[in-house]
């Protein structure tokens, strides 16, 4: 729908047009004077006979064409007296006017720089239509004889045969008109006709705004002509039942059966491609006889022959002229041949094209990714366009500059031969230009620079003559830049692009597609990453405030318990040491194990809530490791068979030893007391990403319930049986880890065994911190 400003635009040049309708030269005084005189009653023989007989040139071509209407008075009418005493005003205006339009338009074509003369071969060109000026007059004269021949033969229609003779001639100046004012939008009109075989109407109102009968209306206004020729000039053509209802309205129905007659016997040229309605039926429309229509023919070219010989245009015999219409017949032939050929081609190829589409489509399943589309581009292409060399490079985000190139070269069948990551040359003037490569309207020579740059990449260098582009840039911007780039001749598809733009586009959008779920994907990932830390961030914080109202507690306790727990130890001490039977020993035995569990109790707690600064140093590994059994071993007074997998030599690493001691001690005492009988193996990996230590305490035993591996870091919590243990081991192993940034997790299968992993860095904490949970998903799998 076009715009209000599109419209105003469009008002603003149809009037330009006609104002230019306006400004072609009027009729001479002679036919001016004439046109005035509307009866014979008001018309002064003298005066008529003086006006045509000052003009020597014309005086004798106005006879002969009154000759040519002698109705039986033969070569009596030797003057222009009696021309109008014997033939009438009617028939003098009639040649008057005829002579005076067709010596106007020449002399006015002659001013612009055209003679008449026929375009040679008349052959369109990207340029459009040549406009055939004699090809036209001959048509338009032959029109007139007709229009006459009918009025002569169909008197009871009441239309004087010299008016039918001149509404015939004057019938399409329109199309002269536009010619003289604007030949070459014109010619394009005429070749878009042409090509489409249709009316060249309808293109002057899709091209210009306004058609040809528009404009010879306003041209036989511009010159007075009468009413009836006005209408004629405006409305031939036109279906019967459209037409108002007009006094010469079979006058404008005999112009018609005679427009249409001429463009089937190929008389001359009228402007027009599409094939004429059948004349049988617009006889029909019309009233018109259609055999006396048939009779009038033998007589045509006679007619047509002396009309163009008196008007200067062709000195052609009968015959000579009857073979140009075989000529012209023939040619049209040839060209409907051809129209014909060019459209089974189109079909082929149409036919081809829907087929690769309807393939594409089957084949390609929603939720593949970029690479698995460019392969299925490629396949589609090998089919359509024939195997070669055929290669997708794209840029994965739009917009983006900086973005690498990705370059995928692959075999007809779609499938990948080799993927490179491209940096082209020249810094960002290179990317530029290979950004500008794969947008036709950005198109330059630093674009085309790189394509020798592309063929080296594609190991192709021989065949940069024949490397091609086809862009496929999906609208607005929301696919990947992609271009297909290729070594097939598209030379027959150059005559229809928008065939070639409609496989295109299922490409564009099925790269589109793919690229859009792969950001889906990837932004899903992202997502569940943002979810999974926000969720251990709230873990760490619940943890964190646990810990904080647990040490405010165990400061409270250490302060309250620590003097009552000093006496209880020493005083049971005391009474161990002088007790005098065994029975008095043991009781005091045990309380002095209470409340050394107490004091260690507290001990964690206070370790949790108040945990020492790390003190970094060398330390040998396997003293560390060592370190750590021995403590198990004595807190758990197990012995059990424990295997030491270490680095030879055993490494200098950069940790607290104490503190990692203390922390790995915690998991092989649980290892220990998971089963006793069961061998526990500890494994310990370094140099690993940024200088990073694994430790990992495996054990055979009984292992954790899905239950237990869940709060298995959670202060108090024990699944042993009451008594056995504080359950504040592995909550103060992860506290100690945490100190040094590293981590610790567990994994464990019922009856199966339990594995505790350690990731420690070993330098640079603060570095190792910041990459700590990617290194322990990729090493704790």
């Amino acid at each position: 729908m076009p715009t209000t400003q599109q419209q105003g635009g469009r008002a603003r040049q149809i009037e330009l047009i006609l104002q230019q309708v306006d400004s072609l030269p009027t009729l001479s005084p002679i036919a001016a004077r004439l046109l005035q005189i509307t009866s014979p009653v008001d018309a002064d023989l003298d005066e008529i006979v003086g006006l045509i007989e000052a003009d020597p040139a014309m005086t004798g071509r106005i006879l002969g064409l009154c000759r040519r209407a002698d109705r039986g008075l033969g070569d009596r009418i030797t003057t222009v007296r009696r021309a109008v005493v014997m033939l009438g005003l009617e028939a003098v205006q009639s040649a008057v006017l005829s002579v005076a339009v067709y010596d106007l338009m020449e002399h006015a074509a002659t001013a612009a720089g055209r003679e008449l003369e026929a375009p040679p071969g008349l052959v369109a060109d990207a340029t459009g239509h040549p406009f055939d000026r004699v090809g036209f007059w001959k048509h338009c004269i032959g029109v007139a004889a007709a229009s006459e021949l009918i009025a002569e033969s169909h008197g009871r229609l009441g239309v004087p045969p010299e008016e039918a003779f001149v509404a015939g001639l004057l019938h399409n100046l329109g199309k002269m008109a536009f010619d003289l004012i604007l030949p070459q939008a014109y010619q394009r009109v005429l070749g878009l006709a042409e090509r489409r075989r249709c009316g060249s109407a309808g293109i002057e109102r899709e091209v210009l705004g306004l058609d040809h009968h528009t404009a010879g209306r306003r041209l036989g206004e511009h010159w007075c002509l009468p009413h009836a020729l006005q209408d004629v000039m405006w409305l031939h053509g036109q279906p019967a039942a459209t037409l108002p209802d007009l006094p010469h309205k079979r006058l404008i129905g005999i112009v018609s059966v005679a427009n249409v007659l001429c463009r089937s016997l190929h008389m001359g040229w009228s402007g027009d491609f599409s094939t004429p309605r059948p004349v049988a039926g617009l006889c029909q429309e019309y009233g018109i006889d259609a055999v006396l229509v048939d009779d009038i023919v033998p007589r045509l070219h006679d007619a047509l022959a002396a009309r163009c010989k008196l008007l200067g245009i062709e000195d052609k015999t009968p015959p000579e002229l009857l073979m140009q219409s075989i000529a012209s017949a023939n040619r049209q032939l040839a060209r409907l041949n051809a129209a014909l050929q060019q459209r089974a081609r189109h079909s082929e190829r149409q036919g081809r094209v829907l087929e690769a589409i309807t393939a594409f489509h089957a084949s390609w399943q929603p939720g593949r990714s970029v690479g698995d589309a460019a392969g299925a581009i490629v396949q589609s292409a090998s089919t359509l366009l024939g195997p070669g060399l055929y290669a997708v490079l794209f840029q994965s985000r739009t917009g983006q500059r900086s973005e690498p190139w990705q370059l995928c070269q692959f075999a007809p069948d779609g499938n990948t031969m080799r993927t490179r990551m491209i940096e082209p040359p020249g810094g960002p003037e290179g990317r530029d230009a290979l950004a500008a490569l794969v947008e036709p309207t950005k198109m330059n020579l630093s674009a085309l620079s790189l394509l020798p740059w592309l063929a080296e990449y594609l190991g192709e260098p021989g065949r940069i003559q024949r490397l091609h582009v086809l862009p496929l840039l999906s609208t607005g911007g929301l696919g990947p830049v992609t271009v297909l780039l290729h070594d097939r001749d598209l030379a027959d598809w150059a005559s229809e692009p928008s065939l070639l733009s409609a496989i295109m586009g299922s490409w564009t959008a099925a790269i589109t597609a793919a690229s859009q779920h792969e950001g889906a994907r990837r932004l899903g990932e992202r997502l569940a990453d943002s979810n999974r830390s926000l969720a251990e961030a709230q873990h760490r914080l619940a943890e964190a405030q646990s810990l904080a109202r647990l040490g405010e507690m165990a400061a409270g306790a250490a302060h309250e318990m620590n003097n009552p727990l000093t006496v209880i130890s020493g005083r049971s001490q005391l009474l161990a040491d002088t007790a005098s039977n065994e029975s008095d020993r043991a009781a005091a035995k045990a309380i002095i194990d209470a409340a050394h569990h107490l004091t260690d109790l507290i001990t964690s707690l206070r370790l949790l809530a108040s945990p020492p600064k790390p003190v970094m140093s060398p330390t040998r590994l396997d003293e560390m490791i060592q370190l750590a059994v021995t403590r198990a071993e004595d807190r758990t007074r197990l012995r059990g068979r424990i295997t030491i997998e270490l680095p030879k030599p055993s490494p200098l690493v950069i940790l607290d030893r104490e503190l990692i001691a203390l922390a790995v001690s915690e998991a092989i005492a649980n290892a220990l007391e998971s089963s006793p009988d069961t061998p526990v193996t500890i494994r310990v990996q370094t140099g690993l990403p940024d200088g990073r230590l694994m430790i990992s305490v495996e054990d055979r035993g009984i292992g954790m319930s899905g239950k237990t591996l869940q709060h298995a870091f959670d202060p108090f919590y024990s699944d042993k049986p009451a008594g056995r243990q504080t359950g504040l081991g592995l909550t103060r192993a992860r506290r100690l880890v945490d100190l040094h940034h590293g981590e610790l997790a567990l994994r464990s299968t019922p009856e199966q065994g339990t594995i505790a992993t350690f990731i420690l860095p070993t330098a640079q904490p603060s570095a190792a911190s910041r990459g700590r949970s990617g290194a322990f998903a990729d090493m704790a799998a």
